[in-house]
C-alpha cells in the first residue's frame, strides 16, 4: 500500500486531461497547502488565433478562494492571489479549461520517510526531496540566464548585486504540474494514460523548473559568482583569440562553443587526469598566442568555489531516466542549486570556456576523490546534447531519434522500474506514438521487453535491435538472449527515481 492510496482525486474525463496544483504561498515552517485543478491539454488558447475569437481573460492579481473539506467535514478555505489563472470570458465565474503552469523536474530520492502536506485540505504525503522543493518554490528564487548586462567581476561580490535576467518566482500562488501529486500513483490505468501525455505536459509547460536537491549555506551564491567569473574571463579570451586570429591568418580559428568536439576533449582530459598520480599531475601547456582563463581572474584550483562547481555537476539529477525528456522537451528549463537557479546554457558555456582556454582544466572539471564524477559530469552534457537534438530535429535526424536509438541512450540512466527504461523514452522518440499501445504496468518486466522487441522486429528493425544485445546472460530476468537488456540496468534500477 502506498502513502496516499486512499486519497480521492477529481476524475479525468478525457484522454487529454491532466491535473495541476495551485501551491499556496507560505513562509518557513508554515504547512504546505495545495489545491488540485483539472486542465485539458487540447484546450490551450492559441495566441496566434484572431482576436475576434474567444480568449481567456487574465487578471494580473485576482483573488482566488480555494475550498476543501477537512477530515471532519468542515469547510476549509484559503484566499490568496494567483497571477496566472485564466477565466472563461463567456462566464463571469469559472476557470478556462487550460491553465498555464510550470512543470517540476526532480529526483524522488529517499522514500523511507514521509512528509505531510495538505492537498485540497486533506493530508497528503510526499518524500523529502519533493517536500523541500515545495518549500523552496514558496520563496523568491532569482533565475540567472545568458545575456546578463553586468557580471560580478569580484569573487567577493554578493550574488544579490548581480542583475538577473528573466523572471522571479514570487511569493504568490503557483500553478504546478508534479508527477507524484498530479497523477494518482495508485491507479495503474491512469498512470499508463498519463505516460502517453508526458511529452505534451512538458512541452506545453511555460517552463520546467529542475530541483538538483538541497545544498548547504551559500553554495548557490558561490556557484553563481564562479559562473560569472568564468563567463567574464571567457569573453576576454574570445576577444584576445579573435585579435590573434586576425593578426595571424594562418593560425587557429575561433571554435564555436557548441562544437561537439568539446565532448571528446573533456573525455580525453578525464582519461589523462585519471592516469596521473596526484604528485606528478601536470597542467596543460597552451599553444603559443592562445589566451588563458587564468590570466583573467578565475580562482585557483584549490579555491572552495570549485567544490561547489563539482557538487553541482555531480548531482544525481543528471542521470535519472525520467529527467531526460523533462529536460529535453521544455521550452525553457532552469536548474535550482542552493538559493539560485541557472539556465543550462550558462553552465555549458562555462564548460566550453574551461575546455578551450584553461591550462589546468582537469583539476577544475574533475574531483580527485570522486570516482563517479565523470559519469555524473557527462550526464549533464548528455542532457544538453539531447535537448539540442530535440530542438534541431530534421527529417535527416529522424532515424537517430527513433525509440530504438533512444533505448541505447537510456542504458546510461538510472530508474527504479526497468519498464520505465522504455516508457521514459517514448516522449523523445520520433516514432514513440507507434508504441503507446504497449505501455502497461500490469505486465511484468520480461513481457514488456519481449513485447517491444517483437514490435521492433515487426517494423523491420530486428538487425538494428540485435546490435544492442548484451553478450552476458541476465541472472535477474528470464529474458531471451535476443532481447536487448544489460546487466548494468539491473544495478541502476535500485536507485529511486
Amino acid at each position: 500500500m502506498g502513502w496516499n492510496d486512499g486519497f480521492s482525486y477529481p476524475p479525468l474525463k478525457t484522454d487529454t486531461q491532466t491535473r495541476v496544483i495551485v501551491l499556496a504561498p507560505g513562509q518557513g515552517d508554515d504547512p504546505i497547502r495545495c489545491f488540485l485543478l483539472v486542465i485539458d491539454l487540447d484546450e490551450d488558447w492559441d495566441p496566434q488565433k484572431t482576436m475576434s475569437e474567444s480568449r481567456p481573460s487574465l487578471t494580473p492579481r485576482r483573488m482566488c478562494f480555494m475550498e476543501a473539506r477537512g477530515p471532519d467535514g468542515e469547510v476549509l478555505q484559503q484566499a490568496f492571489t494567483v497571477p496566472a489563472l485564466r477565466f472563461n470570458p463567456e462566464k463571469n465565474s469559472g476557470l478556462y479549461p487550460f491553465q498555464r503552469y510550470m512543470a517540476l523536474s526532480y529526483v524522488w530520492g529517499d522514500q523511507s520517510r514521509r512528509y505531510e502536506i495538505f492537498l485540497d485540505g486533506k493530508p497528503f504525503y510526499v518524500g523529502y526531496n519533493l517536500y523541500m522543493a515545495l518549500k523552496h518554490l514558496r520563496r523568491q528564487v532569482a533565475i540567472v540566464a545568458l545575456g546578463v548586462p553586468q557580471l560580478a567581476s569580484s569573487l567577493e561580490a554578493r550574488a544579490d548585486d548581480v542583475e538577473a535576467l528573466g523572471h522571479h518566482l514570487q511569493s504568490e500562488g503557483h500553478i504546478l504540474w508534479i508527477d507524484t501529486i498530479c497523477i494518482n500513483q495508485a491507479d495503474i490505468v491512469e498512470r499508463e494514460a498519463q505516460i502517453k501525455l508526458m511529452s505534451r505536459i512538458y512541452q506545453q509547460a511555460d517552463h520546467v523548473h529542475a530541483e538538483l536537491g538541497d545544498s548547504e549555506g551559500e553554495a548557490g551564491r558561490e556557484l553563481l559568482q564562479l559562473l560569472h567569473t568564468i563567463i567574464k574571463a571567457g569573453g576576454a579570451c574570445d576577444s584576445a583569440q579573435q585579435a590573434f586570429s586576425e593578426s595571424h591568418p594562418e593560425g587557429p580559428s575561433v571554435i564555436s562553443l557548441s562544437d561537439d568536439s568539446i565532448m571528446s576533449a573533456i573525455a580525453s582530459q578525464y582519461n589523462n587526469f585519471q592516469s596521473r598520480s596526484t604528485m606528478n599531475a601536470q597542467v596543460n601547456i597552451p599553444n603559443a598566442g592562445k589566451p588563458k582563463l587564468e590570466d583573467h581572474g578565475i580562482p585557483p584550483e584549490d579555491h572552495p568555489f570549485w567544490a561547489r562547481w563539482r557538487l553541482f555537476l555531480s548531482s544525481t539529477y543528471f542521470r535519472r531516466l525520467w529527467v531526460v525528456q523533462e529536460f529535453s522537451l521544455a521550452k525553457r528549463v532552469t536548474l535550482r542549486f542552493g538559493n539560485v537557479a541557472v539556465e543550462p546554457g550558462l553552465v555549458s558555456d562555462c564548460i566550453g570556456y574551461l575546455v578551450r582556454y584553461s591550462t589546468n582544466r582537469s583539476f577544475y572539471l574533475f574531483s580527485k576523490d570522486d570516482s563517479e564524477n565523470k559519469t555524473q559530469f557527462s550526464g549533464f552534457l548528455d542532457l544538453v546534447k539531447q535537448r539540442r537534438l530535440v530542438s534541431d530535429l530534421t527529417d535527416r535526424d529522424m532515424e537517430q531519434s527513433s525509440l530504438l536509438s533512444k533505448l541505447d541512450f537510456a542504458r546510461d540512466t538510472a530508474a527504479t522500474d526497468l519498464r520505465d527504461k522504455i516508457y521514459g523514452m517514448l516522449g523523445l522518440a520520433s516514432d514513440g506514438p507507434n508504441f503507446h499501445d504497449l505501455v502497461s504496468y500490469l505486465n511484468c518486466v520480461e513481457d514488456v521487453y519481449i513485447g517491444f522487441a517483437l514490435r521492433f522486429i515487426g517494423k523491420g528493425q530486428g538487425l538494428e535491435m540485435l546490435y544492442q544485445v548484451d553478450s552476458r546472460v541476465s541472472e535477474t530476468l528470464c529474458i531471451p538472449t535476443w532481447v536487448p537488456v544489460s546487466e548494468e540496468e539491473m544495478v541502476m534500477q535500485t536507485v529511486p527515481r
